[in-house]
């Protein structure tokens, strides 16, 4: 009779050589094969169906989780050295990029649960924080972790998360590991195969979704690897059926979003409707020719105000260090600080 961690063995080695996703993987990163190209491109054609893919970032700081943001947003977005800000103090943030003509991406690099610097109470306000920011919910959480720095903590993880949002939430948890080149010569199934029994139960428990990166390579290996990071997103997407994770938090975020956002469009038609009465006025003083510049000026920031996002402003308001908009939040949240009390105490 097989022992658990057996079966976990024998089930991780069946899923490196049986799973359709790791024999691209190998193809595509390692270079033992072509390139399923037709693979490629039906997957790729399916982000126009999404709109937004809403991504967050989890992890303990310093293993390259918002180095990671940057390759997949392609941008330097997020700081990459410790801590969130420049003090080293807790402060989610979120950047977004067009994947195609219809889609964006939208990352969430949320606080690393485990930084014991951080008063654990400055800790669960940021953990809300982020959560309103991927509001309505993400379709996929990264779970980053470091090769060669793999602790109790990073397997307590998961259960902690689904402590903070529900057991369901595991279904949207992808692995991605960090410094792929301190494997060396090692091939990524022996790493895996080889790995302690945590980690293992670890890639069980998320179904066998996992990658590797080295956030620090060069441009064709950067593009290979975030190229199969983004196909094993939209494998976890098409898994859920296209459905975004989502909870009564979540939920609760949004609403407040939605009702900061009306109250935004209302303060920028108001404005519009200003601008336009004060350009009338100039209109009816004559002798347009001398107030063109002040026409000009008044038809420019009109345009500006038309294609304000009230959303995305809403947003940007929870990254303020005194956001009433995130106290709001809170305070609708209230139900959940027991859970947060049982997960950090």
């Amino acid at each position: 009779m097989y022992s658990s961690n057996t079966n976990v063995l024998l089930n991780i080695e069946e899923h490196i050589w049986g799973n359709t996703a790791m024999k691209l993987y190998i193809s595509v990163v390692i270079g033992t094969g072509p390139c399923d190209r037709l693979t490629r491109s039906k997957m790729a054609s399916r982000w126009g169906d999404l709109g937004e893919i809403r991504i967050a970032l989890l992890g303990k700081t310093g293993v390259g989780k918002s180095h990671l943001g940057n390759n997949l947003l392609q941008q330097n977005a997020f700081g990459v050295y410790a801590g969130f800000g420049k003090s080293g103090s807790l402060c989610s943030l979120y950047a977004e990029r067009k994947l195609d003509d219809h889609t964006n991406l939208f990352v969430v690099d949320t606080p690393g649960l485990f930084d014991t610097r951080q008063p654990n109470e400055k800790t669960k306000k940021e953990i809300v924080r982020s959560i309103a920011l991927a509001a309505p919910g993400p379709f996929v959480y990264i779970f980053v972790i470091a090769i060669g720095r793999f602790t109790k903590e990073e397997v307590d993880t998961i259960d902690i998360l689904q402590e903070i949002l529900g057991d369901d939430v595991i279904n949207h948890v992808i692995i991605v590991f960090t410094r792929k080149e301190d494997l060396g010569d090692m091939l990524i199934n022996d790493f895996v195969l080889k790995s302690p029994p945590g980690l293992r139960n670890l890639i069980q428990k998320c179904h066998q979704r996992f990658a590797f990166i080295n956030n620090k390579g060069n441009q064709a290996s950067l593009k290979a690897e975030t190229s199969y990071i983004f196909d094993l997103i939209h494998k976890t997407i098409e898994d859920n059926k296209h459905v975004y994770f989502t909870n009564r938090m979540y939920q609760d975020a949004e609403q407040i979003l939605n009702e900061r956002s009306q109250e935004i469009q209302k303060e920028v038609d108001r404005s519009i409707r200003e601008l336009r009465q004060k350009r009338i006025s100039l209109e009816n003083r004559g002798n347009v020719d001398t107030l063109k510049a002040q026409l000009l000026a008044i038809d420019s920031e009109i345009a500006a105000k038309n294609h304000m996002q009230p959303k995305k402003r809403a947003k940007e308001e929870l990254l303020q260090q005194d956001s009433s908009l995130l106290g709001n939040v809170l305070d609708r949240m209230k139900s959940a600080w027991r859970s947060f009390t049982t997960v950090f105490h």
